[in-house]
């Protein structure tokens, strides 16, 4: 699996209740904004064979209120 996630979720891989916690190929950002991370997404899906690609947010995100300002 690829998981995008942002860089303040504070989101331990381990408690998402996967059991191969080294098989997720895991690329954090600022507000999961997917073009600044796409070469590390493209080579998670592409290249590492995930199966999976997660996207994860989570409520209160600081670049998402900077952006409604």
């Amino acid at each position: 699996m690829t998981l995008l996630t942002c860089a303040d979720s504070r989101v331990q891989v381990n408690i998402l209740g996967f059991e191969a916690t080294n098989k997720i190929f895991v690329v954090r950002n600022i507000g999961n904004q997917i073009m600044p991370v796409f070469g590390s997404v493209d080579f998670g899906v592409m290249h590492l064979k995930t199966p999976l690609l997660l996207i994860m947010g989570h409520t209160h995100c600081g670049r998402h209120k900077i952006g409604v300002q």
